[in-house]
């Protein structure tokens, strides 16, 4: 769990973690581990050579290992702890508060050995490298894979040749010669002990006997054509695309498995096929006023800017594109910036489009502009966003219809050689981890700041969340949703730009982040049609060079081409007067050109499925993030708004660090709201991350009414590395400080885009925070919360039995911890006074519990005695029946305790978000009224997909206590799909689902929305696919007794954890009903082994 947590593997399925019980994983896991250790120090051995030496360049075998420094302090500041250790060559894989890792290379001994105390060397094991989703993809996707990815272990090459030798030596792996010592490495067949999970080590047995060992594969790998990648730190296996007989699946496992077995492999990957996912855009974009174009009539309209297309190609001879002055760019790569519009044609697959082709169609909502017989142009009724930008195309379609995907050399460099800073990519595929490619997109960006990399994000939204696609999970480019179009490109119904598309893909990303970043129009979108065999096809030919068309796809060029006129904003001087000439040119980053498009964003009045009903949506959302592009509320135009701007571009920040800008409000002739948008581009982060962001920026406001956080929320985002805050609400004259803080950063610096934008009259570095955000704040000793503009600031007081304390309590691990205040802010009563009966909360908040008169600790066991051993108890996932929600009751027979639960939901793909509600008594007269319930679990949930079951975490569910004949009623609702939530119809309420000795489930409804949403729908009778984790009171033993038998809790305080820190044995039987899963631990289990109810075990 510990490593899961930072980099996504398949090591889960492989150790058992959905079929057995956590200790079991865990000994599998620990069982591999000495393998591989005991692996390496003989390999090492059998080597002979002298490995005295500290450094890995000295030695002549190495290994790639996990190296994670667990240590309160900077990222910078365990790098350089790191490098002394192992050298510069490393990889940083994760950076937090309370560690930060890396994947090195070492020799073995070195690695066991002499690593410090502080610092955590784990190996990594095959299965550990292959990143997760490999597996099931080969196993059950139908878009097999087109490619692996493999990373080298750093240090083990640094030129092309040596990356070939290599691949060279990793491909002789699969010849006759080698096939056996591919299984018994990865099966680990010459180990004594049991280190994979029973299924997992059938499965892969036969897929090793199936596949390599008996040489039906040989033709497969002789066709795998070799890619090395332009850092020289990783090969590409190009899969052939020829008969099923070249693409078994055993085939393939057995070439994961070869590749994990080898030590200069860090990470294995797939890659399946990547597909292809307007003039009325022209308004909405700029000003979101029809017919308003504010940026043309200024001259923005995208003049000396490139903006490159990857796509199917361009149909060259469609006046959007003709030029009939000359013979045609020539189809090699080579450029001629004289041409009108196209003035660079890279051919990676062929060299031109079909009819009605997606590039074209692309390529005009771009940079579009109509030349009637290729010479003169004139306004078209489809021209581009940027109608004088001129096009660079890179054609990666093929004649078969798919996409060839070239290195970034071919992608991206040709076109940055001849002038071109904008891409455009409206492609992709279903994979929304953070991989092989977004990687290297993020370094290329990172390399070449001015380059801007735009990406559409999917189609697949009405499936849920988690549904944005690769390469738009990269956190550098910028990722475009799709709004409605304007009429009267829309059908009857639709509800135009200010709504979502139902089919536009939403976010998170598999890690976490906010994905996509903007919106644009992507229905109806009219733009160049793509006419084999004709020349000269326009807007009114017969048959005319016009097509509509459908998809983000449709939505990414329209951002492309306004971020082209952004680019000429600021290259011919328009900042800060708004007019040009007005200020010095600048050579925008593409942050700022981020901050530009993400600050302008407008909120989205909602979703507008397929059926054109309407689901919320809200800002800063997995939805719409941060909205619809609008150039207008983000920069001064001379003669068109009436906004000031701010702005800083490449500022250069070091960790603790803070940049602060004040501004006074004036709202003479404005009113638009006060905006500030951060944008940095972060390092590359490593394939499979689990927490992507390296370098860990935060931008907050501080003036009237208190301090501002950004993205909509509470406190500092650790996530994103984009943040905006909005203030809307204010009055003439207040002072506002704009602060940007450095508080985590992996690097010794960072460089950064800053814009504020709104009504005011001057502005200039602002003082110092008086509250600066904690920098690298301990888990253990959380920062004070800072009170909402409704809460006056906690002051200490005069020392009193019965006042509110200032200290902090743990709620849970999807809650953290919080004060007094934030539980006085709660609306709904009833979880206040649920929170109210653990001993640490009303000890703390004596005043807001009502507990002043208390002078004892609550027994929350009553005299019960220890819990037993956890049990789960349900039904098996065997449900045809579809829904949001579920309520049902629960009927105690025992003393027990609820800590989780199971539940059967549809979908493999995408995380889904769970919410579980309880209330005393029956669900029925409550069905709709939320008020009656408590929430106990909110968390976001990879589904384990259809026919199995999909378990709540216990450190995410707040555990429940049940006596005898009590009824409680519990309601499980999921969003993120479509009626995800599987049940079976059942015979009458109120009727016995399933019952045993311990308790009874019993039939209840299934209710669509959350508590009904509008519709208030209610169906009857339904039964739950799933069921309740719990443990019961066991016969209390006396002290005396279990003090006689050895079985007493420990005195003093015992490490419960970061979250948690140092508690005593008595604490945790206060908070037992709420933190049961502590008991789960052996360091824990074994000091207080009367609370834990393991007095049996007390030698063990």
């Amino acid at each position: 769990d510990d490593f899961h947590s930072i980099l996504f593997s398949d090591a889960p399925i492989h150790f058992g973690s959905r079929h057995l019980r956590r200790s079991e994983s865990n000994e599998l896991w620990f069982s591999a581990l000495q393998y591989e250790w005991e692996r390496a120090i003989q390999i090492e051995s059998d080597t002979g050579s002298n490995l005295r030496s500290r450094r890995l360049q000295d030695s002549s075998v190495s290994f790639p290992y996990m190296a994670c420094v667990m240590e309160q302090t900077t990222g910078e500041n365990c790098h350089h702890k790191i490098e002394q250790l192992f050298g510069e060559n490393m990889l940083p894989v994760h950076n937090s508060a309370d560690k930060t890792c890396y994947i090195v290379s070492s020799s073995p001994n070195f690695a066991r050995s002499a690593a410090p105390s502080d610092v955590q060397i784990t190996p990594l094991l095959p299965e550990s490298k292959i990143r997760e989703g490999c597996t099931e993809q080969i196993e059950t996707s139908s878009n097999l894979p087109t490619a692996i990815h493999a990373i080298l272990t750093p240090g083990v090459a640094s030129t092309e040749e040596e990356v070939k030798s290599i691949a060279s030596v990793v491909m002789q792996t699969f010849t006759s010669n080698h096939r056996h010592l591919v299984s018994t490495h990865f099966l680990r067949e010459d180990y004594i002990s049991t280190s994979r999970h029973e299924e997992r080590q059938r499965f892969w047995r036969r897929q090793l006997v199936d596949g390599l060992e008996s040489g039906s594969c040989e033709r497969l790998f002789e066709a795998i054509q070799v890619e090395v990648s332009d850092n020289n730190d990783a090969f590409t296996l190009n899969l052939p695309t020829a008969s099923s007989e070249l693409q078994l699946r055993e085939c393939l496992h057995s070439l994961v498995a070869g590749l994990s077995i080898r030590e200069e492999i860090c990470s294995v990957e797939m890659r399946g096929e990547m597909k292809l996912l307007n003039a009325e855009a022209q308004w909405v974009t700029q000003s979101g006023v029809r017919d308003s174009l504010p940026l043309f009539d200024l001259g923005l309209d995208g003049s000396g800017q490139i903006v490159t297309v990857s796509d199917t190609g361009v149909d060259d001879d469609n006046c959007y594109f003709w030029d009939s002055t000359g013979s045609s760019v020539p189809r090699t790569g080579q450029f001629d910036l004289s041409k009108r519009k196209i003035v660079q044609y890279i051919p990676v697959a062929d060299g031109g489009d079909t009819t009605r082709g997606h590039g074209t169609h692309v390529a005009g909502s771009a940079v579009g502009r109509r030349a009637t017989q290729g010479t003169q142009e004139s306004t078209g009724i489809a021209d581009g966003m940027a109608r004088a930008a001129k096009l660079s195309v890179v054609d990666i379609g093929t004649s078969r219809g798919s996409l060839s995907i070239p290195r970034e050399s071919t992608l991206f460099t040709l076109a940055y050689n001849a002038g071109s800073r904008i891409h455009s990519a409206s492609w992709g595929g279903p994979f929304n981890s953070y991989g092989f490619q977004e990687r290297n997109y993020d370094r290329y960006i990172s390399d070449n700041d001015d380059f801007l990399l735009v990406i559409a994000a999917g189609n697949d939204g009405e499936e849920g969340s988690g549904t944005v696609g690769s390469p738009a999970t990269g956190k550098n480019s910028l990722a475009v949703g799709a709004t409605l179009n304007a009429s009267p490109h829309l059908r009857d119904g639709m509800r135009g730009p200010d709504y979502l598309a139902g089919f536009s893909a939403r976010g998170p990303t598999r890690d976490g982040r906010n994905k996509p970043d903007v919106m644009a129009p992507g229905i109806f979108i009219l733009s160049a049609e793509a006419r084999s065999g004709q020349t000269g096809e326009c807007d009114d030919t017969n048959p005319n060079g016009l097509l509509f068309n459908v998809g983000t796809s449709m939505s990414t060029p329209i951002v492309s081409g306004t971020a082209a006129l952004v680019r000429q904003y600021f290259q011919e001087g328009f900042y800060p007067g708004g007019s040009r000439g007005s200020g010095s040119a600048i050579n925008p980053s593409s942050a700022l050109l981020k901050a530009v498009l993400m600050g302008s964003g407008q909120a989205l009045a909602g979703i507008e499925n397929s059926n054109l009903s309407v689901s919320p949506s809200s800002p800063y959302d997995f939805n719409q993030n941060f909205g619809r592009v609008t150039l207008t509320a983000a920069l001064p135009l001379a003669g068109q708004n009436t906004i000031s701007a701010i702005v800083r571009d490449r500022e250069s920040i070091s960790n603790g660090q803070i940049d602060t800008i004040s501004v006074t409000i004036n709202t003479s002739g404005c009113n638009q709201p006060l905006t500030a948008t951060l944008v940095w581009i972060d390092p590359p982060a490593f394939s499979g991350c689990a927490q992507c962001l390296l370098n860990d920026l935060d931008l907050f406001i501080d003036g009237p009414g208190g301090r501002r956080y950004a993205n909509g929320r509470s406190s500092p985002d650790s996530t994103n590395n984009a943040e905006r805050i909005r203030i809307t609400n204010f009055n003439n004259g207040e002072t506002y400080t704009i602060s940007v803080g450095a508080t985590d950063l992996e690097t010794s610096s960072q460089n950064y885009a800053l814009l504020v934008s709104g009504c005011f009259a001057a502005a200039g570095p602002g003082p110092t925070p008086a509250n600066p955000p904690p920098i690298n704040p301990s888990p253990t000793s959380p920062a004070p919360v800072i009170p909402s503009p409704s809460e006056p600031p906690m002051t200490p007081s005069s020392p009193s039995s019965c006042e509110d304390g200032l200290g902090t309590f743990f709620i849970s691990n999807s809650i953290g911890f919080q004060n007094c205040a934030w539980l006085r802010s709660l609306a709904n009563q009833n979880t206040r006074n649920f929170l109210c009966t653990f001993a640490d909360v009303s000890d703390e908040c004596k005043q807001t519990c009502g507990s002043c008169d208390e002078s004892e600790e609550i027994d929350d066991s009553g005299g019960l005695g220890p819990l037993s051993d956890e049990l789960v108890f349900g039904a098996q996932p065997n449900g045809g029946f579809r829904w949001d929600g579920n309520m049902f009751d629960v009927v105690a027979s025992r003393d027990l305790v609820i800590t989780g639960m199971f539940l059967h939901l549809r979908s493999y793909f995408g995380t889904r978000n769970i919410q579980v509600w309880t209330k005393t008594g029956s669900y029925i007269n409550s069905e709709f009224n939320q008020g009656d319930w408590v929430l106990i679990a909110d968390v976001n949930l990879q589904s384990a997909g259809f026919g199995r079951l999909t378990t709540l975490p216990p450190e995410n569910f707040m555990t429940q206590t049940m006596a005898p004949g009590e009824r409680r009623a519990f309601y499980i609702t999921v969003t993120g799909g479509t009626q995800d939530l599987v049940m079976n119809q059942g015979s009458s309420v109120g009727s016995v689902h399933v019952e045993n000795s311990a308790m009874t489930i019993y039939q209840g409804n299934a209710i669509t929305s959350r508590f009904g949403g509008a519709s208030r729908e209610s169906f009857v009778p339904y039964e739950i696919n799933g069921g309740l984790r719990y443990a019961v009171y066991e016969q209390q033993v006396s002290v005396s007794q279990s003090s006689a038998g050895g079985c007493i809790d420990a005195v003093g305080d015992i490490d419960m954890g970061d979250r948690i820190g140092q508690r005593s044995c008595d604490w945790l039987a206060d908070n037992k009903r709420r933190v049961s899963f502590l008991c789960e631990f052996a360091d824990i289990s074994k000091a207080c082994r009367l609370t834990c109810g393991h007095c049996e075990n007390s030698d063990s």
